[in-house]
């Protein structure tokens, strides 16, 4: 997890790490869970940032980051996800 504050903010401290050892099984979990499927992965050169609460809410997200989300889930012939 890398994480950046402009040049003129002060360092992070241990404290403000701490909280974010929480996120670290679900992101392992993330990295390590099957896609469903036979889905084809590859570096598309686009990305995003997601910034989500402890629970789990996101909180902020880029265009890009929407965008790829939505991608990323399927929906049948009228634009409904069917595992809703």
């Amino acid at each position: 997890m890398v994480l950046f504050r402009a040049k003129c903010d002060p360092e992070f401290t241990a404290e403000d790490k701490r909280p974010l050892t929480k996120l670290v099984p679900f992101i392992t979990h993330a990295l390590a869970a099957a896609p469903a499927g036979e889905v084809p992965l590859v570096d598309s050169g686009y990305g995003g940032f997601i910034i989500a609460d402890l629970k789990g809410k996101i909180r902020r997200q880029s265009a890009e980051a929407r965008r790829l989300l939505i991608l990323s889930h399927p929906t049948d012939d009228h634009g409904r996800n069917p595992q809703h």
